[in-house]
């Protein structure tokens, strides 16, 4: 059963216990009304007991004519004799004499046992009042009748029933309001969310939940639901750009070497310059094949989180090293550094240098040579900053916006003439990522560009790590 079905059928179960509770209160509204007229009628009834013999003598003896009194102390009750012809005497009648009589029958008022009186219902003469009456017969035969009107009874029973409808409608009225207000704020837009669930199951990707009320949790609801589908949707294709751009960049070094042996298993290639040529470019597209799977390997390794390792490494020694190895391949490069002497951090040092290598990379492969490169490395008490520049071409604002995706190149020809893969800044933000740094740039056209570092010296879950070389350097958690 569906939520909205589940409601419906709790306001009916409210509904059906609301007339049954209200049903209950009346029958002992009415019941201890009725108790109390019957205690009045015990209080005054004209009887007592004679001399101990168990006798009963009406209290109030018949009068000699048929005429009653006009005036009574008693303003409600209502006093009446039976004779043994069955004629009825009124003795006592309320008060203004308004009251009719009461319509009780000689047979009836008899039946009643002498030594106890019953009351019963009974109603006037003409049908229109009721009363509560008590009968008893004397020795001699009399039937004395005591009756007492009940008006009242019947007002307050229905003012009484009237409060209990009118409570009974306001609450079940407010209880209905409660549930539409649920099923509004609450069941629907859970349905509209599955519902869009089920419909982007099914292969519609752009289907969202409506717009809700602002400020309700069903806004909430509705908003999450579409930011965690918009975030599938941008990971599905961001996936599936992934692998269209590694099958494109596996598919020309896999073309190559493919080519190379289809022409050596044919006899195209003869052992001279021709296949020396091919087995130097099949080997070279093999290595790139290689570099590419273990960049791939690598953004795995990270994606899934995996601890890297964490130890004591000296940033201002891993720069130096690579600008001393950027000017042995490049040695018409000009490259400047400027690096602070106390630049520790703690990480994974070959992952390190793999980020300081691939922004010089960037930098050489994406300058003219004759762009100079610098280097700096700034140290504060928890932060260490690397900056690579150049005096290069730079990037547009869009270039710098997707700069560190991955298989990204500023180029739109894919031409790989100017670098590799498009892989190597996304291994950078990546690598920095899992040390609690990040990355970012600066440029403009025709301004250069220049990467920011920022690596904090310790990571949060750090406690102690020492590392005894020359000069003995040691760096323990705060604390």
């Amino acid at each position: 059963m569906s939520l909205r079905g589940r409601l419906l059928c709790a306001l009916g179960l409210i509904a059906v216990v609301l007339v049954a509770s209200g049903a209950v209160v009346l029958g002992l509204v009415r019941t201890s009304l009725v108790q109390q007229i019957d205690r009045q009628l015990a209080s005054v009834a004209p009887v007592t007991a004679n001399d101990g013999t168990g006798q009963l003598t009406p209290l109030v003896p018949p009068p000699a004519s048929a005429s009653a009194p006009e005036v009574s102390p008693f303003t409600e009750l209502f006093i009446g004799v039976y004779s043994a012809s069955g004629d009825l005497q009124v003795v006592l009648r309320p008060s203004g004499g308004e009251v009719p009589s009461v319509n009780v029958d000689a047979a009836q008022a008899r039946a009643t046992e002498p030594t106890h009186t019953e009351p019963f219902d009974a109603r006037s003469a003409d049908g229109t009042a009721g009363f509560r009456v008590a009968s008893v017969r004397s020795p001699g035969g009399t039937t004395s009748l005591v009756a007492l009107p009940m008006a009242r009874v019947e007002a307050t029973y229905r003012r009484v029933r009237l409060g209990v409808v009118a409570v009974g409608v306001a609450l079940f009225a407010a209880l209905a309001l409660a549930g539409w207000w649920v099923e509004r704020l609450g069941i629907r837009p859970i349905k509209r969310v599955t519902d869009a669930a089920a419909a982007i199951a099914s292969g519609e990707l752009d289907h969202r939940v409506e717009a809700q009320p602002q400020g309700t949790e069903a806004a909430q609801l509705a908003a999450a639901f579409n930011v965690m589908a918009d975030r599938r949707q941008a990971a599905e294709n961001k996936l599936r750009q992934f692998v269209a751009d590694a099958s494109h960049e596996l598919r020309t070094p896999l073309s190559t070497v493919a080519g190379v042996l289809e022409l050596y298993q044919s006899g195209a290639l003869e052992a001279g310059p021709g296949l020396d040529d091919a087995l130097r470019r099949a080997s070279q597209e093999t290595k790139r094949m290689s570099r590419l799977v273990s960049d791939l390997l690598l953004l795995a390794y990270l994606d899934q989180g995996r601890p890297l390792e964490e130890q004591p490494v000296d940033l201002t020694a891993v720069v130096a090293d690579a600008a001393f190895d950027t000017s042995l391949s490049d040695p018409g490069r000009e490259i400047t550094t400027d690096l602070a002497a106390d630049a520790i951090v703690v990480g994974d040092e070959h992952r390190l240098q793999q980020v300081v290598s691939n922004l010089i990379a960037n930098a050489v492969a994406h300058t003219p040579p004759d762009a100079a490169i610098s280097l700096t490395v700034i140290a504060s008490d928890d932060f260490c900053v690397l900056e690579v520049g150049d005096d290069g071409p730079g990037m547009t604002a869009d270039q710098a916006s997707h700069i560190f995706d991955r298989f990204y190149r500023c180029d739109d020809g894919r031409s790989r003439s100017q670098g590799g893969s498009g892989l190597g800044l996304s291994i950078v933000a990546s690598i920095l990522e899992a040390h609690g740094g990040g990355v970012s740039v600066e440029t403009a056209p025709g301004e250069g560009a220049r990467f920011r570092v920022v690596l904090p010296r310790r990571p949060p879950d750090f406690e102690e790590i020492s590392r005894k070389s020359e000069g003995s350097v040691e760096i323990h958690s705060p604390g």
